[in-house]
C-alpha cells in the first residue's frame, strides 16, 4: 500500500515539476533579450561561421536580416557577415512558432582570424529585431590549418605582423577572400 502512495506522489511531483518548467521556459523566450553563448573552432587562415540571422513576416517569408552590431570587437580577427539562407533555430518575440525550421533569406556572421593565428579568442554582437534583440557571446578557437607555413622572414622574425584592431558598432559585409 505504501508503495502505491509513494509512487502516485511522485507521479504527481514529476507533473508539479512539468508545469512549471512550462511556465518557466515561454517566460525566458518572450523577454526583450535574449542571451547566448557559444563556442566555435576552426583552422588558422579560414572563416568560421558563427550564427545566422533572419527576420520573418506573418507568413515566414524572408524580409531582411536585423541589423546587427559589434558589441566587443576580437583581439586576433575580424567578425563581419553576407547575406545567406537561414535555417530559424531559435524564434524572438514577435516571430511565429510556425517559423521554427523555416529558411529564409538573411545574413550570417564569420568570425575570421588574422593572418597566421592560432588561439583562443572572443566577441560580442547583438542583433537587434523589432521587439527584442539578441546578445551573442562568442568563444573561438583557432588550431593550425595543417598547411605548411610559407617561410617569410619579418623585419623582426619573433614578432607577428600588427593588424589593425576591428571597431564596435554596426558589423560590416565580410570583404572577398584573397590568397
Amino acid at each position: 500500500m505504501q508503495h502505491a502512495v509513494r509512487k502516485r506522489f511522485a507521479v504527481s511531483m514529476g507533473a508539479v515539476c512539468l508545469v512549471c518548467l512550462y511556465v518557466t521556459v515561454p517566460a525566458f523566450a518572450q523577454s526583450d533579450t535574449v542571451p547566448r553563448k557559444v563556442s566555435k573552432s576552426g583552422k588558422a587562415d579560414q572563416e568560421l561561421p558563427l550564427n545566422g540571422f533572419v527576420r520573418v513576416d506573418d507568413d515566414c517569408a524572408g524580409i531582411g536580416p536585423p541589423r546587427i552590431n559589434l558589441d566587443r570587437p576580437p583581439a586576433h580577427g575580424v567578425v563581419c557577415l553576407r547575406p545567406a539562407e537561414v535555417v530559424l533555430k531559435v524564434l524572438v518575440k514577435g516571430t511565429p512558432a510556425r517559423c521554427l525550421g523555416r529558411k529564409a533569406l538573411g545574413v550570417r556572421v564569420f568570425y575570421r582570424p588574422h593572418d597566421g593565428y592560432t588561439g583562443k579568442d572572443e566577441a560580442r554582437f547583438t542583433a537587434q529585431f523589432p521587439k527584442s534583440q539578441m546578445t551573442l557571446d562568442v568563444d573561438v578557437t583557432i588550431v593550425p590549418n595543417g598547411r605548411p607555413a610559407v617561410k617569410t622572414a619579418p623585419a623582426d622574425a619573433g614578432a607577428p605582423a600588427e593588424q589593425s584592431p576591428q571597431t564596435p558598432g554596426p558589423l560590416p559585409v565580410c570583404a572577398a577572400l584573397v590568397s
